[in-house]
């Protein structure tokens, strides 16, 4: 599977989060964006729309 490809089919609230798990990853030194990063993130923009 291609990572470009679906990470272009990704709405802009999910590439939003996914730009902020890599972010965050890059700041702690960590070397991979794993799901757990993710879903991180979009809980966090999910709390912080209400």
């Amino acid at each position: 599977m291609n990572i470009k490809s679906m990470v272009e089919k990704l709405n802009e609230t999910c590439h939003k989060s996914l730009q902020s798990a890599a972010n965050m990853c890059l700041s702690n030194t960590h070397y991979e964006v794993d799901l757990e990063h993710f879903f991180i993130k979009i809980l966090e923009d999910f709390h912080n729309t209400d």
